[in-house]
């Protein structure tokens, strides 16, 4: 059962979109993996999955938090994707989809976005005292598309969306 500190995880990917409830000591509480809607410019059907996810949390206990991550040129600011060309994504405003579905059904939690290779630099490199954790890091991952982060002395170089290119340039 959740109890305090239960917190959806969610990523979207080009062809899979995987979910993962913890609770707040980091254990594993469900996980599942469902098929990306494609055909969807708007993101609804996007919004609808990730409602289904967080109800389906829910019935498993409390819910505190929905992270969620895209693929993408990401405003993680404003909470849109600027354009993700696997999805179909053009200014789509995620966040906001997400949040008004959720309300629908009742469901009021804070929800994090961001992008999903952002997210995943510094999942690696703020787990623990690690090499990862300290200097630079380049993090490439590859899956569906292909993206990339920069992480200097424990800061993600957002690149205002765009893999490297910074502020400092």
């Amino acid at each position: 059962m959740a109890g305090a500190g239960a917190v959806l995880g969610v990523d979207v990917g080009g062809t899979g979109t995987k979910a993962r409830l913890t609770d707040a000591d980091g254990l594993v509480l469900d996980e599942t993996r469902v098929l990306t809607p494609r055909d969807d410019p708007s993101g609804l059907r996007l919004a609808v999955a990730v409602a289904d996810l967080a109800v389906r949390a829910l019935d498993r206990g409390r819910l505190d938090a929905v992270g969620l991550v895209t693929p993408g040129v990401v405003d993680e600011a404003a909470g849109t994707v600027v354009l993700a060309v696997n999805l179909g994504w053009r200014d789509v405003p995620v966040r906001d989809l997400v949040r008004a579905e959720l309300v629908r059904r009742g469901v009021d939690v804070p929800i994090a976005f961001g992008h999903d290779v952002r997210a995943g630099a510094l999942a690696e490199t703020h787990t623990g005292d690690t090499a990862l954790s300290r200097g630079s890091v380049a993090f490439v991952p590859v899956g569906t598309g292909l993206a990339s982060a920069l992480v200097v002395d424990g800061q993600v170089v957002s690149g205002g969306g765009w893999a490297g290119r910074s502020a400092r340039c």
